[in-house]
Order: structure tokens, then sequence, then C-alpha cells
């Protein structure tokens, strides 16, 4: 309830200079004392300040709030001492896991810095990699021949390098190029699942060992990524698995964009995802993307969304790259816009939550899933949702009732074990979130704990406590659940992400979860900027943490995907993903007023004579547009020449640009603006027959932005095939969204450009001038 017990020092450190810092901690009270190092007086002393119960776990953070250091504050040598026995057991134990996941992870930078010294970009990072050149090189050039091993493991390995690498293979002797082996029990991957396989390169061929048709699909994605552009496999030998089992991508297919559920596209995409070894994909559906036979009015889309018939052929597809599709469909929460129609208002608790006492709600949701089973028959599971709810529950006098005699989290229990069961009996698991409001650990003695909760958490934490309770309560399927935030945070949010991610997924794996499910949200909402393929460096990201946590350094990363995804070659490749993907637009403390990525549509789509005050009430934007547009140049340079170079999905490149573009675009307009209104003052000062030598280049630039505006316009309508994106516009939240649109105001602050440069024009036909230049 706000910041009751705050308090700030009245002493200022510097910056550059170091500090001891001690805090005291007890289960009632907090204290904080700050001394220069080496000093023998305090610098501030908190006094002991008295709290309520701080509970299982408490964390103090000591801020630097001036605004030109945010941030820059390092802290180092860290010690803790304490008198209760349980939490010294407790510190230890995270000491040695912090310990041991640095060890893992320098034993990673060593292995992947040899392979980058080799020219070799792996994707995710192999578990245990050796580089042996005494080995020799093998070319990988078709035909080759393959043998040994079952036909499944030959077809999945011939499957891998005909798609990845073009190369045709055909049956050969017991020395084939390529040698299939069966995994030996007591060989060094023993015990690691159906996942894991040992691949050894040489100049005599490839042997591949591993224990299913899997394993052997996973060895030739490696494979291909070994031979790179020209083919060549240098001499190596891989032991691999996954940490974690299942490696999951949600696509919030209902939030905005995918105007059109296009399959080439969601081929291209696993296809992709299932190079880099993800295994599943999440398409999310609250209403309005799934066309539901028996209830058409819900699938806004229609036959542009999803349909029974795309699921079974997409469903398909994936099988074939050892992919499951498992569908999402919001079932208590979320679900504004299933209910907004008049249809379902009976089963409408509030404006968006199901009614959880009536009959007619889980005949209604029975028949969802009756779809969404034939729709995708390779999913084992089905997710209903389940978080973000309680404001609008429990408020119709049957739920208000029974929840005063259960409470709401036995309420909520009752409903989930209901969906349980209804899934049960349609052979599929159940899928949750974990709820933020903590129903789910509330509710923990009454729901079966082979559900599976998904722990969701977005920020870039140093640990993730919510898995280990969850695991505490009984849950045996508690997944880790990070997400892609960069398009709905900052204009340069990657450090939240990628901290986000590598954090919570390493986490995940020392606790041995089963899975985990890394988020796309909003996609064309908020601004509108996310088009999906914008999100795939991210989620390749999560792939490779997934995979193998130890090697999730963020250069090498870089380097790895700036190679795998676009092909790109040189001793800069580092570089030109930093600057074109990961910081086109500057490290988050060189942003200015676009660091709030929310801010750039209203400022692009409104009139011009607002964005002149907002200049006048923060003349410092010139400025900042004048350094955003040298980073967009820059951000540019560096596509530009992907786009023309680039061997592999350029189009992953063109939308980055169209990202960049837009960045431009803000730019440009404000520096339009800002010239247009010294132009028009010089003007007056000259007299009416200077105004056209002074307005003329104005009318111009004014023209070039109505031409950005255009060119924004007609990429997000290419997007709508090609990026998982949609038609921009401004129709509201339903159907507007949930139809694909995406909220950008594109045409609107075109019109108004155009409009400025009409009355300019005009007023030179007047023969006088006007108070100000603009339209009102």
């Amino acid at each position: 309830d706000g910041w009751k017990l705050r308090q700030t020092s009245e002493a200022i450190i510097k910056l550059g200079e170091w500090y001891e810092s001690t805090v005291t901690l007890t289960a009632t009270s907090i204290r904080v004392v700050i001394r220069a190092k080496g000093g023998d007086a305090d610098l501030w002393d908190s006094g002991v300040t008295p709290m309520e119960d701080v509970g299982k776990e408490t964390v103090c953070g000591l801020v630097d709030e001036a605004p030109d250091t945010t941030g820059k504050t390092r802290w180092d040598n860290l010690r803790v001492s304490t008198d209760d026995a349980g939490a010294a057991a407790q510190l230890v134990e995270i000491a040695r896991r912090v310990q041991a996941r640095r060890a893992e992870a320098e034993r990673q930078r060593l292995a992947a810095e040899k392979l980058q010294e080799a020219g070799i970009a792996l994707i995710p990072m192999p578990r245990q990699v050796n580089l042996q050149p005494d080995r020799g090189d093998w070319k990988l050039a078709g035909p080759v021949t393959i043998s040994g091993d079952s036909a499944d493991a030959q077809d999945a390995v011939a499957a891998v390098l005909k798609e990845r690498a073009g190369v045709t293979v055909q049956p050969g002797a017991a020395d084939g190029d390529i040698r299939l082996q069966g995994m030996p029990p007591d060989g060094p991957l023993a015990g690691h699942g159906g996942q894991a396989y040992s691949l050894s390169v040489g100049r005599d061929g490839v042997v591949i060992q591993a224990g299913t048709p899997a394993g052997y699909f996973y060895a030739a994605q490696t494979l291909c990524q070994l031979a790179g552009e020209g083919g060549t496999c240098h001499g190596v030998v891989i032991n691999d698995w996954p940490a974690i089992e299942t490696r999951l991508v949600m696509i919030a297919v209902s939030q905005g964009a995918f105007k059109v559920i296009d399959e080439d596209y969601w081929k291209r995409v696993i296809g992709e995802l299932a190079a880099v070894k993800i295994n599943a994909v999440m398409p999310y559906f609250e209403g309005g993307t799934f066309y539901y036979e028996k209830y058409p009015f819900v699938g806004i889309k229609g036959p542009d969304g999803f349909t029974k018939d795309k699921g079974k052929s997409l469903s398909e597809y994936a099988k074939q790259h050892f992919m499951q599709i498992i569908p999402q469909q919001e079932s208590l929460g979320h679900s504004g816009s299933l209910l907004t129609h008049e249809e379902l208002s009976d089963i409408k608790e509030s404006g968006s939550v199901f009614c959880s006492s009536k009959e007619k709600t889980f005949e209604f949701l029975g028949d969802l899933y009756d779809e969404l089973t034939e729709a995708f028959p390779n999913a084992a599971y089905i997710h209903v949702g389940g978080d973000e709810f309680t404001s609008g529950f429990a408020k119709c006098d049957l739920c208000k009732k029974r929840a005063e005699e259960i409470g709401e989290p036995g309420l909520y229990a009752e409903h989930m074990n209901r969906l349980r069961d209804m899934l049960r009996d349609r052979d599929r698991g159940m899928m949750i979130w974990w709820h933020e409001r903590g129903y789910t650990e509330q509710a923990a003695d009454k729901l079966p704990k082979d559900i599976v909760v998904f722990d969701w958490h977005y920020g870039n934490q140093k640990s993730y406590p919510t898995l280990a309770r969850l695991q505490g309560l009984g849950f045996t399927e508690v997944w880790a659940t990070p997400a892609v935030t960069r398009y709905y945070g900052g204009s340069n949010d990657w450090d939240n992400t990628f901290g986000n991610i590598s954090g919570f997924l390493a986490e995940g794996a020392e606790r041995g979860v089963p899975g985990e499910c890394t988020c796309t949200w909003v996609h064309g909402i908020w601004g509108g900027r996310n088009l999906f393929e914008l999100n795939l460096y991210g989620v390749v990201f999560s792939g490779n943490c997934a995979w193998n946590p130890g090697a999730s350094d963020y250069a090498d990363f870089r380097w790895r995907f700036g190679r795998h995804w676009f092909g790109l070659q040189g001793d800069d490749v580092e570089q030109q993903v930093m600057q074109a993907i990961h910081a086109p637009y500057g490290d988050r403390t060189d942003q200015k007023f676009w660091s709030n990525n929310r801010m750039m549509e209203p400022v692009l789509s409104e009139p011009l004579w607002k964005t002149a005050e907002a200049i006048k009430k923060s003349p410092e934007m010139v400025e900042g547009a004048k350094q955003l547009l040298k980073y967009c140049r820059r951000a540019d340079r560096v596509l530009k020449k992907w786009q023309a170079t680039a061997p592999r999905n350029q189009v992953s490149a063109e939308f980055y640009a169209h990202d960049v573009h837009i960045h431009a675009t803000l730019a440009r307009r404000i520096l339009a603006v800002d010239g247009l209104v010294n132009a028009y003052a010089e003007a007056k000062n000259l007299g009416f027959a200077e105004l056209s030598d002074q307005i003329g280049p104005s009318i111009e630039d004014l023209r070039r932005l109505s031409r950005d505006y255009q060119r924004i316009d007609d990429m997000f309508k290419r997007s709508v095939l090609e990026a998982g994106g949609g038609e921009s516009g401004w129709g509201g939240w339903f159907p507007f969204v949930s139809g694909g649109g995406v909220q950008f105001r594109v045409q609107e602050g075109k019109a108004h450009v155009d409009k400025q440069v009409a009355h300019l024009k005009r007023i030179m036909g007047t023969g006088q001038l006007a108070e100000d230049p603009f339209v009102r």
C-alpha cells in the first residue's frame, strides 16, 4: 500500500568510489548502515526500522536514484551471516548452486570460444562439444548414403538434411557416409532421455548414436549447423541432451496481429523453431481467432483464423518435426472477446469472466474442447488459463454465496477441477497459469497434483522462488514461464528479456522442471510494433537456454544468432546484431523519450500542433530526435546489408527495418515540426515576401513524412502473411484487436500531415501570415 516507511540517505555517495553497506534483517525489523570503504564513521544509519512479518523471503535493494547514474552502481563481496540454522543451510545451498552455475557457464564459455574461432555457430550450444582437428573434415554434399538403425531413424535424419541443407540421402551399405547406431546402455548419455544423441564427425564420415528418432532428428539439426554455408564439417565429438524436456513457445494469436493464420508462415516458423530444438508451440485463444463450428459467431476472423483443417494440417507438419501444437483456450478469465457476444451473456460472471456456478458454462467450454481436441490431435494437453480474473470473480448471487461458504480459492479449485475432469474425459492433460494472487497455492490441497502449473514471472530476477514453493506443495508438473518482453517494455528491453529467460530457465533446470513456456504477448497492441516475427530473436534465445542453460552469454549468443539465423559472415557479426536488433536505439541508459515505446504511437498519430506544444514544454526532445535518428541510420545500414546479402530469413531483416523505420519516422516528425516552427517565426520577422523561401523546405520535409507514413502502412499490410501481423488502424479492443487489427493509427497520422501541407499552401496563397502555421 505504498512507501509508508521509505527512507533516503541525505548523504550523497560518489560514482567511482567504493562503500560498505550493512543490512541487518530480523523477522520484524530492518537496519541499513553505509560508510566509505575503510572509513571509520557512518555516512548513514537508518536506525532499526520496525516492519511487519517479512515472510519467507525478503529482497533488500539499495538503489541509486540520481537520473544520470541510474543502474551504474556495482556491488561486490557480499557476505551473509545469520543465527538461524535453517536459514544458514539455505544460504549455503544457494551459494553452492550459484558457484556451480558460474563454473558451468565458464566451461561453456570456453567451449563456445573455441567453436567461434573455428567459425562454428550452434544453437542451442551442445552440452559437451570437443573439436578434434586430427579427425579431419567431412563435406556435407549430396547425395550421401546412410546406414544402420531403423527406417524411422533414417527417415528422421534424411528429412532434416533435405530441408535444412538441400542434401538428398539414399540407403547405403554398413559403412555409409552417415552411420546410425543405437544408444549404448552404459555410454556417456545413459539416463539422459529420448532426445539425447552423440555425434562424431571426421574425414571418414559421421556416426550418430541415439535411442529414438527424436534423438537422431536433433543430431541431424546439429550436423546441418556444423556444415554451415559451405558444407564443410570440422572434426568434432558431441554428446548432447536437453536440460528441460519440453521447450514450448506460446504465441498470443488473440491479442492483435495474426489477422490471418497463414499455413505457409506457420510452417516456416515451426521448421525454424525445430531447427533450434524447440519442441512445442501453443497458440493462445481468448476468442475470435479459432473458428468453432458449433459457435461460428465466436470466430470473428472466420476461415482466415485457426480452423479445424488448419489445426490438423499444422499438427501433422509439427509432428514430422518432433513437435506438438498445444492449444490454450481461456476458460475462466481473460475472456472478454468471447463473452461480449450476446449469445453468451447468460454464462458471463462479469465482462471477461465465466460464471462458475452455471452448468451451461461447462457445456459451452466442453464444446470448445471437443473441437480443439479434433483440431490438434497430437496435443497431450489443453491449457485452460486461470490467471488475472479476480476483479470479476464471484460476483453473481450464486458464485458469491458459494465463495462465502468455501472461500474464493475454494471456488477457483472447484472450477479448475471441473475443467480437469472434462479434459481427462477427452484424453488430455490440463495446463493452468499460476495465480498471481495466490489462489493456486491456497487451493493446493484441493487441486490434483498432476495439473501442469505455468509459474510465470517476467522480470530480470536473480531467483524464482515460486518454483520451489509450488513443487513443495506437491505439484509434479511445475513449468518455468518467462517472456519476450522487449516490444511492450522499453524500446530496448532485451536486457530484461534475456535476464528473465536465462535466469528463469537456469533455475528451472536446477529444480528439475519437466517443461518451460516462453511467452510472446501483446502482438499488435500498445503501439502495434510487436509483429510476431520480431520476437523470434528472443524466442531462439529461449530455446538455447532451455536446452543448455549454461551457454547463455549474451554476446556469444548474438554472434551465433547472426551466423545461424541469417548466415552472416565476417568478424563483426556480434556487433551487427547488437546495432540492428539488440540495441538499435542505444543502450537503455542512453535512450531518452523513445525508451517508452507506448508514447510513439500517440505522437505519430496526433495533429502536428500537439507535437509543437510538446516540444515547447520539453525542448530537449529536438536533440533527442537527432540522436534517435543517428541510431536508426546506423541500424538501417546494417539491415540493408542483411537484406542484400543474407542467405536466410531475410524477411526478419525486412521487419526489423520496419521497426527501425517507425522510430526514424517519429524522429523526423519531431524535427520537421520544430523546423516549421522556427522557419515560420523567421518568415514573420522577414515579412510575407520571404515566406516561400522559409517554409518551402518544411513543406518538402512534411511531404517526405507523408511518404514515411504510407511506407509504414504498406509494411503492416505486408505483415499479414509474412510476419504474423495485421492491418493498422484503431478500432478499440473488440472486435478490432481480436480480429487481428494492429493498434497503430498510421493513416490518421498521415492525414494530419497531408492537411498541414495543404494548410501551408493556402497560407502562401492568401498573401498574409496567419498567427501560427498549424491547422487546428
